[in-house]
């Protein structure tokens, strides 16, 4: 699994087949030894909740203009559900989530219709808000620490994040 070490938010994505080269010093990765990939799918969503990004934002070390350093020793201060390995039903629940949410990106394009980019929007923010709830759920949080919870949104929109490459490069040109 493959995270950034300098974020706004978490966002972590899973290699699946091994063959991306990180030779950028500020990716990094965790190898789960004997996971299965619906076990990977379902860490990685955990990376990506706002519970675990609120989480996150309390331990990683300050930088610059509000961004944070989340190394490999602060993802290890975050707590992490040990369930996540042993939960068949939230295995599923969440790599489920997850291949609905990559499938639903894979189709985000740039350049398509405010009408598509509406209605893609609408339907990968209920799949965020579910995969969200899950979460919660996995942790087992009562409803007052999810009303402590909401006073901790993400700072970036997961899906203005997916066209923040592509508005930049449009930028420089």
């Amino acid at each position: 699994m493959l995270f950034p070490s300098t974020i706004e938010d978490t966002i972590a994505a899973v290699d699946a087949e091994g063959d991306i080269y990180q030779d950028n010093v500020r990716i990094n990765s965790i190898s789960f030894p004997n996971s299965t990939l619906p076990q990977l799918k379902a860490i990685a969503c955990l990376f990506n909740s706002t519970l675990f990004s609120a989480l996150a934002r309390l331990k990683a070390g300050l930088s610059d203009s509000g961004w944070r350093q989340f190394n490999r020793q602060y993802a290890e201060l975050v707590p992490f559900p040990a369930s996540i390995f042993k939960e068949d039903a939230t295995v599923k629940k969440l790599s489920g989530l997850a291949d609905k949410i990559s499938a639903l990106q894979d189709n985000a394009r740039p350049g398509s219709s405010e009408g598509a980019q509406t209605g893609l929007r609408a339907s990968l923010e209920s799949l965020w808000q579910k995969l969200d709830e899950a979460v919660e759920e996995t942790y087992g949080l009562t409803r007052e620490q999810r009303r402590v919870l909401s006073r901790y949104p993400r700072r970036v929109n997961r899906f203005e994040l997916l066209f923040r490459q592509s508005s930049f490069l449009d930028e420089e040109e």
